[in-house]
């Protein structure tokens, strides 16, 4: 499962946000069940990003940002300093056979 964050940074936090995902980043080593890497970057215009975090499951996830390491990490709190919105996708793996 892909958690894919995608918004813009509020005005003049462009740079804080920057900084608390590659807090985010550096510390995803530590979460359980979490995938590496995490994907991290401007799409569009340079003032939108995206974030795509694998995890074993949207449970995963949830549970994840409860507890140490990951509680502090949680509470930096993105939505604070930009408008964003979280999806959970399911991304499947195609055959040979069906790529045209």
């Amino acid at each position: 499962m892909t958690e894919l964050s995608i918004g813009n940074p509020k005005i003049g936090h462009s740079q804080e946000l920057g900084s608390r995902v590659g807090i985010l980043k550096r510390n995803s080593i530590s979460y359980n069940g979490v995938y590496q890497p995490l994907a991290w970057g401007t799409i569009r215009q340079t003032s939108q990003f995206v974030l795509a975090i694998g995890w074993d499951n949207v449970q995963a996830h949830l549970n994840a940002i409860h507890i140490p390491p990951v509680k502090p990490l949680a509470e930096l709190n993105l939505s604070d300093i930009s408008d964003l919105v979280v999806s959970h996708v399911i991304l499947h793996r195609r055959s040979n056979s069906s790529v045209m």
